[in-house]
C-alpha cells in the first residue's frame, strides 16, 4: 500500500461519445513540503475507436470542480439568505470553497479554522483584498467551535480521522458540505451532527 494515509484514486466516467478516467494521488502532508495534496491526470478518450483526445491536469480541475459542486449543492439546500460561511480546513479545497461560496451567496462573514493555525491565517490574508472588495469580513479562528457557532453554511474539507464538527455547535438550519472524509477511516462530523441532518 501507499505510505502513511496517502491515497491513489481512480475515477472512471462515461458519456455519449467519450469516456475517461481521473487518476489522482492524495498526499495529505504535502503542504509542509511545498507540493499540492492532490495531484494527477485526467485522460479523455473518444468512444468510436478508443483514441485519446486529451490529457488534462487533474490538480486544478479537482480544486475548481469540488468547490463548484459544493456551491451548487448549497444553492439547492442552504437558505438563500445565508450570510455566514465557515470553512474547516484551509488548504487548496478551503480556498476553492471560499471562492465559490462567496460568489454564490450574500456572504457578510467568513470564519476559518485549520488544525494548522498558520494555514487558516494564510488563507485569511490571501483573501483579505477580495473580502474588502466584496464586502465581507474574514477571520481565522483558534478553534473549530468558534468558527462554526454562527455559520449558516459550513464546509468541512479536511482529511481528519476524528470529527472536527460537532452537532452541539450547529445553529438551527445550518447547511453542511461534508467534503473531506472520503476514505473509510476518515470522519469529519460527529454522530450528533449526522443524526441532526435531514
Amino acid at each position: 500500500g501507499l505510505p502513511n494515509t496517502n491515497v491513489l484514486g481512480l475515477m472512471p466516467a462515461w458519456a455519449d461519445g467519450c469516456f475517461g478516467v481521473k487518476a489522482i494521488s492524495v498526499y495529505h502532508d504535502n503542504a509542509a513540503h511545498g507540493f499540492p495534496s492532490h495531484q494527477g491526470l485526467i485522460l479523455l478518450f473518444e468512444s468510436d475507436h478508443g483514441s485519446l483526445l486529451a490529457g488534462v491536469d487533474a490538480t486544478s480541475v479537482t480544486k475548481i470542480r469540488t468547490g463548484a459542486v459544493s456551491a451548487a449543492a448549497s444553492r439547492i439546500l442552504a437558505r438563500p439568505e445565508s450570510e455566514n460561511l465557515c470553512i474547516l480546513g484551509c488548504g487548496a479545497q478551503g480556498a476553492s470553497h471560499l471562492e465559490a461560496l462567496t460568489l454564490s451567496f450574500p456572504i457578510k462573514k467568513v470564519t476559518l479554522w485549520d488544525a494548522r493555525p498558520e494555514a487558516a491565517q494564510a488563507l485569511s490574508v490571501s483573501f483579505a483584498d477580495q473580502a474588502k472588495d466584496r464586502g465581507f469580513e474574514i477571520k481565522a479562528c483558534e478553534t473549530a467551535e468558534e468558527a462554526v457557532r454562527e455559520a449558516d453554511i459550513i464546509c468541512t474539507v479536511t482529511p481528519s480521522k476524528e470529527p472536527v464538527l460537532k452537532g452541539s455547535w450547529l445553529k438551527p438550519g445550518a447547511h453542511i458540505n461534508a467534503v473531506g472524509a472520503c476514505a473509510p477511516d476518515a470522519r469529519e462530523l460527529d454522530s450528533d451532527a449526522v443524526a441532526m441532518s435531514s
